[in-house]
């Protein structure tokens, strides 16, 4: 299913900062947030652009993994393991976050409601799981600064 250009750029562009946030954090690494955009720019279209072919459904997760684990590793020298464990940490949150949303919008209006047809219903639901991706972040980061001062 392609994503519409307006979702790409209010959604996609956002989510891909968050995950490479995340990236970031759980491998340890300093914040770069120039890198940290490049990487979140590379995963959106990534994935918009996988999108657009008639791949099976999922392809671009493990496209985006292979992204996220390439910059770590080549660009911000992590190690392989730590990089590869750091990408597909960070995708698998989005997908349970991803499927507790839709779960939780499906038990609460009693039925689909269809959203990915609708590009501001789709904006909208991503951005509850991007805001929930960045608040993620966020604790991590604290709960990271408060074991290092102690």
């Amino acid at each position: 299913m392609s994503i519409p250009i307006l979702a790409l750029i209010l959604q996609g562009i956002p989510e891909g900062v968050a995950l490479a946030v995340l990236g970031y954090l759980f491998t340890g690494t300093n914040l770069n947030w120039q890198r940290i955009i490049i990487l979140g720019l590379s995963i959106a279209f990534t994935a918009y652009l996988l999108r657009l072919f008639p791949a099976g459904f999922g392809f671009h997760i493990l496209a985006v993994i292979f992204v996220i684990f390439i910059f770590l590793v080549y660009i911000e020298k992590v190690s392989m393991i730590t990089a590869l464990t750091a990408a597909f940490f960070t995708e698998a949150l989005l997908i349970v976050i991803e499927t507790v949303i839709l779960w939780l919008i499906i038990l609460l209006n009693g039925r689909d409601v269809g959203f990915y047809s609708n590009v501001f219903l789709r904006i909208v639901v991503g951005w509850i799981h991007t805001i929930i991706l960045f608040v993620i972040g966020y604790l991590v980061f604290c709960f990271k600064r408060q074991v290092k001062n102690k």
